[in-house]
């Protein structure tokens, strides 16, 4: 699932961490069968620079628990380009932050 939103985009896509392979959960040290997993950050993204990394598994937007994808995309819905998100959830099992500022979506 794309994480796209109406006029403005994270940049990443993103999918269920319940529906990993273990070999997946292995090579990113997922834990959590929570959240929304970054599987790819495209090119433009303002995501790589606000701090995120392909694994990393989102478990709130601006401190909204996000459960799943569709959470993801429920917290983001609506929001501009240039707006900020505030990211936590876990990274290779340890805690992590991210800001991430929307871009204009044009991928």
């Amino acid at each position: 699932m794309v994480a796209t939103l109406c006029d403005a985009a994270v940049g990443i896509e993103v999918i269920e961490a319940a529906h990993l392979t273990e070999e997946e959960r292995e090579r990113f040290g997922i834990t959590e069968f929570t959240g929304a997993v970054v599987a790819n950050i495209f090119p433009g993204s303002l995501a790589r620079a606000g701090g995120l990394e392909i694994g990393d598994v989102i478990q709130g937007v601006n401190n909204t628990p996000v459960r799943d994808t569709v959470d993801f995309i429920l917290c983001t819905f609506g929001k501009s380009q240039r707006d900020i998100l505030n990211l936590s959830g876990r990274r290779r099992g340890r805690p992590f932050t991210a800001q991430v500022e929307l871009i204009a979506r044009n991928f």
